[in-house]
């Protein structure tokens, strides 16, 4: 998301963005990635890792965290999942 914003850090111009994602496709179709090292462009990775809770303050439950930050992907690679939990 920090890739889309016309800010800089923290990125308030793109909450927007993740509100249309999470009622377009819903928490269980998203994954959060870094664009790790192309983030460090825009921001470190700690905070691209903040931003998404800042963001995420408010619209997603920390359940849904887990599931955009980890457990979406777990369940996309099943045959990798016993490294995830």
């Amino acid at each position: 998301l920090p890739e889309v914003s016309r800010q800089c850090y923290p990125f308030d111009d793109v909450r927007d963005v993740l509100d249309t994602a999470v009622s377009t496709f819903g928490v269980s179709r998203l994954l959060w990635g870094s664009d790790y090292p192309n983030i460090l462009k825009k921001c470190s990775y700690g905070q691209s890792l903040e931003f998404m809770y800042e963001l995420a303050n408010g619209l997603l439950s920390p359940d849904d965290l887990d599931q955009v930050f980890w457990k979406n992907a777990r369940d996309a690679m099943p045959a990798h999942s016993g490294a995830l939990g």
